[in-house]
């Protein structure tokens, strides 16, 4: 038991001065080897400056490359010489045209819209860019790619004067964002005819000299002086290059090497907190990525979650195919999903597998003959506790079921 009043908080800590320095709304003063790609963007709103309508745009790139950031630097430097008015929106998991326009009006007018047809949403749209006070509005939708089918998403933006006639003046206009290369696909004619217009803006990933750089900065105004050094940057560096070039996630692992080195009481950066940060960030990918499966593949990973607790007792068993398939079975009954074939499993397997939540190694077992062994690359229990948060799974979840048999 604790000592009463005992003071919890005894070490604040010794590595950051400033953690909003690794933050993604974070804009630094300086912004490193984009220079290109801030001059592609200020061509498209330049006009402005002189009272004419500005392009329409959207930045393709990989994830981490500067896009969202040039996005609201960009225009928030607008902002200070003109009537302007920026509403930065991210559609990530939105896949519906619907939600997504559900979210760009909650994200306008600050509140949320119930019960309300698609085409009620887009009037809603329109009603609040003529109310404004700035004659130009400009809508940041960052990862459209998400919405799976946009077509009448975009037609309903790119066409506003075709579809509800003059916006009291205002000016509306679109910066997309997409970590899709190929967005968007399968558009109709019209769309598609609206869609050329647009300008198209193509981000490259950062190397590793880059990335050493952008680090070298974040870490000057997050850290505080001697905790880091330039083999610390540089490792952090080589392997965001290795990661496609991504600086948001490079920043992250040097944000998480910090922390680790915060908790174990450390005062300096080593490669032991950069590699252990490397594992909690494939640790937490792994689980949020566990988080977006289907029904059908969640039932498949708990099967094999579930097969080696009933064997906890065997230090040296390993949950095969079958087992795992003969416990899939028995879950899918209680939760009332249609049985796959064996067949289909084994695709999931592999999808499993290219994901990182198990490993799968082909082994000859003498009675099943070939099969695949499978081992969850993160303890089961925390599997488990993840799938079972999903409502379309309470019902195995054990409080219930002991509440059941009880």
């Amino acid at each position: 038991m604790l000592e009463e009043n005992k003071n919890l908080f005894t070490n604040p800590g010794t590595i950051f001065i400033n953690r909003t320095a690794f933050s993604k709304a974070y804009i630094p003063k300086n912004i490193l080897h984009r220079e290109a790609e801030i001059h592609s963007v200020v061509n498209c709103l330049k006009y402005i400056l002189n009272g004419q309508q500005p392009a329409d745009c959207i930045i393709y790139g990989r994830s981490g490359t500067g896009k969202s950031l040039i996005a609201r630097y960009v225009t928030g430097e607008l902002v200070k010489q003109a009537s302007v008015k920026v509403y930065h929106i991210s559609l990530k998991n939105t896949k519906s045209e619907f939600r997504a326009m559900e979210k760009i009006i909650e994200t306008l007018r600050n509140e949320k819209i119930i019960g309300q047809s698609f085409n009620s949403a887009v009037s809603m749209l329109y009603d609040h860019i003529k109310k404004q006070d700035e004659k130009y509005i400009i809508l940041i939708l960052d990862e459209i790619n998400d919405v799976d089918y946009p077509d009448v998403l975009l037609h309903s933006l790119l066409r506003s004067n075709e579809i509800y006639g003059d916006l009291n003046g205002k000016e509306l206009n679109f910066i997309f964002i997409s970590n899709d290369l190929n967005f968007p696909q399968n558009l109709s004619p019209g769309t598609k005819s609206s869609f050329t217009g647009v300008t198209k803006r193509m981000f490259e990933a950062y190397d590793a000299n880059q990335l050493r750089d952008i680090l070298r900065e974040r870490a000057a105004e997050g850290l505080k002086p001697g905790v880091f050094d330039e083999t610390t940057i540089s490792l952090c560096a080589a392997y965001g290059a290795q990661e496609l070039g991504d600086a948001r996630e490079t920043i992250k692992l040097l944000e998480k090497s910090a922390e680790v080195a915060d908790d174990t009481g450390d005062i300096k950066i080593t490669e032991k907190h950069i590699q252990e940060a490397r594992q909690q960030i494939e640790y937490e990918g792994t689980v949020k990525a566990l988080k977006t499966l289907p029904q059908q593949l969640k039932a498949f990973v708990l099967a094999c979650v579930r097969d080696q607790r009933h064997h906890r007792h065997e230090p040296e068993y390993i949950c095969y195919t079958g087992a795992a398939y003969k416990e899939y079975k028995e879950i899918c009954l209680k939760l009332g999903l249609d049985i796959l074939t064996t067949r289909r499993i084994a695709d999931f397997i592999n999808e499993l597998e290219n994901i990182g939540i198990i490993e799968a190694h082909l082994k000859y077992k003498q009675q099943q003959g070939r099969t695949r062994y499978i081992s969850p690359t993160i303890p089961g229990e925390r599997l488990e506790e993840t799938i079972l948060e999903d409502p379309r799974f309470e019902s195995l979840r054990p409080e219930l079921v002991q509440t059941q048999l009880g």
